[in-house]
């Protein structure tokens, strides 16, 4: 507020470090009733977010920018006791229209402020800010190439665990037992590979379980390269949570297809998040981008995706039968390890 005439009833405003004329409201605005009956102009503190932390308003608006943190994001929307108005400033395609007409993906209006209420703050070092401003330029198909190029660099590289040699002898023996199940036509004979491959099956899954909780292989990555998976696997983790969100608001028909509506019984709606959690989280890994029948996007034929694929059926069919969606026999077999 800069001025006050009594006399006429106006109030005039100018916006803090921007010139020109201002605002003028005149009596039949400084008038008006709210919808709650109070005044349309009320006074009023500006705070920053963490001057109000550990403190309680009756209402409060929240101006949030692309550059808030999660932490930044939870302590502005959570100050008020009654209702809290947020102001944001809608996403832009550009990049950075001073320097240049480069161009970035922007899901909506809200981009910016959500990716900001996702992200973690903290103070990193020059050489860090880089690497992560890398990072968050790549797209999600070329991150999830460049963490499985890191990841296939171990110190074992080439060698198998026992447990691992297993699985994959059993894999290959399954797949031979489909071909030849499928070429066929003999009833009795049919019943007989039937039963054969579903104890196959059944092994494969109590190994693969195994195989998951073996004890994680030591890394011969560099320092740098440590680093830059680890940042990889922040940035993935951000992009899976944003696809949950997406279909916790409003879920996708594959979504419905595999574990129906999200339920609106809490715990109910947090085992329907886990499985919407393991889809994307396979289908992130391996670039899965078919919206078929099959959210994990078919067989695949490599032993390591087998396993993590195998994994995944595991973690959905657990939630299929804890939500009681289990439609297909392939699901319950699949839930034969967990009972």
């Amino acid at each position: 507020m800069v001025g006050v005439d009594q006399a006429k009833h106006h109030l005039y405003l100018q916006r803090f470090g921007v010139e020109g004329e201002g605002v003028r409201l005149d009596r039949r605005y400084l008038e008006k009733r709210t919808p709650s009956r109070e005044p349309a102009i009320q006074h009023a503190y500006a705070l920053t977010t963490y001057s109000t932390e550990s403190k309680t308003f009756d209402s409060a608006f929240a101006l949030l920018d692309s550059g808030i943190s999660r932490e930044d994001f939870t302590v502005a929307i959570s100050r008020s006791s009654g209702p809290t108005t947020a102001y944001g400033v809608a996403a832009s395609e550009l990049t950075d229209a001073d320097i240049g007409p480069g161009r970035r993906e922007v899901e909506d209006a809200a981009h910016d402020l959500r990716v900001g209420a996702e992200r973690a703050a903290g103070e990193y070092a020059a050489i860090e800010v880089g690497a992560r401003k890398r990072i968050e330029a790549m797209a999600p198909l070329d991150l999830a190439a460049r963490r499985a190029e890191l990841e296939r660099r171990l110190t074992t590289a080439g060698e198998r665990t026992p447990a691992e040699e297993r699985l994959a002898d059993l894999e290959q023996r399954i797949a031979t037992a489909e071909d030849r199940l499928a070429g066929m036509s003999d009833d009795h004979t049919r019943q007989l590979a039937s039963t054969q491959l579903r104890r196959l099956e059944t092994e494969r899954d109590s190994l693969t379980v195994e195989v998951a909780t073996e004890t994680p292989r030591r890394s011969e990555l560099t320092g740098n390269e440590r680093a830059e998976l680890a940042l990889i696997e922040d940035r993935l983790v951000d992009l899976r949570r944003r696809a949950v969100a997406a279909e916790r608001s409003q879920p996708s028909a594959m979504i419905v297809e595999t574990l129906g509506p999200r339920p609106k019984n809490p715990l109910h709606a947090s085992l329907w998040n886990n499985g919407v959690d393991a889809i994307y989280g396979y289908r992130q890994r391996y670039g899965v981008v078919a919206t078929g029948k099959d959210p994990l996007g078919g067989k695949p034929r490599d032993a390591a995706q087998r396993r993590h694929h195998r994994e995944a059926q595991l973690r959905i069919a657990r939630v299929q039968k804890q939500l009681g969606k289990q439609r297909a026999r392939s699901a319950t077999r699949i839930m034969r390890i967990g009972r």
